[in-house]
């Protein structure tokens, strides 16, 4: 019997990123239903129960803000899933850590063009952009945002799928999708 997975994870970009990163570590064959929850307070112990009475063994990839652990096993409290926190499964952050990480390195220019761009705010007295944005601007100029083809936005080409900052997840993956 083939395993079956349900991946949760929090937002539209982490689902887009998922479904690409599955790809290219040729694991998008496999029996995977991908779902996000629109934040970790939307996780749904009865949506988790009912997945896995189907079959699927759970995998949760959340951004590893203060109290994620404990706020996921506490609402999936008696349930079996696997936990990876963005965005070393270790550190405090999110997706947006993650991805700053691994752009491409022939387009380091365009996070120097932001910085500068972001020192020029606080010299004004203006609050800079947080790295959502930063992330989003660095889509927008390589082409990569449209949001009529929202999934490609994190295909190869725009991020360094290769890049060690992954290697955490790729392990986690692995290891928990067999």
């Amino acid at each position: 019997m083939d395993r079956k997975f349900h991946i949760i994870v929090e937002g539209k970009e982490d689902l887009f990123f998922m479904k690409n990163y599955l790809d290219h570590i040729e694991k998008s064959s496999l029996s995977i239903h991908l779902e996000q929850t629109e934040g970790k307070y939307n996780l749904v112990k009865e949506d988790v129960r009912l997945s896995i009475a189907k079959g699927r063994e759970i995998i949760i990839v959340f951004d590893a803000n203060e109290d994620t652990k404990e706020e996921v096993s506490e609402k999936l409290q008696g349930l079996k899933y696997k936990l990876f926190l963005f965005p070393d499964n270790r550190s405090k952050g999110n997706i947006e850590d993650l991805l700053e990480q691994i752009i491409l390195s022939d387009e380091q220019g365009i996070f120097e063009c932001f910085e500068a761009y972001e020192k020029c705010l606080k010299k004004k007295n203006y609050p800079p952009p947080g790295k959502k944005a930063k992330i989003y601007s660095y889509k927008k100029v390589l082409g990569a945002f449209d949001e009529k083809h929202e999934e490609e936005q994190f295909k190869p080409e725009y991020w360094d799928f290769d890049n060690s900052a992954l290697d955490p997840l790729k392990r986690f993956l692995l290891e928990n999708l067999g």
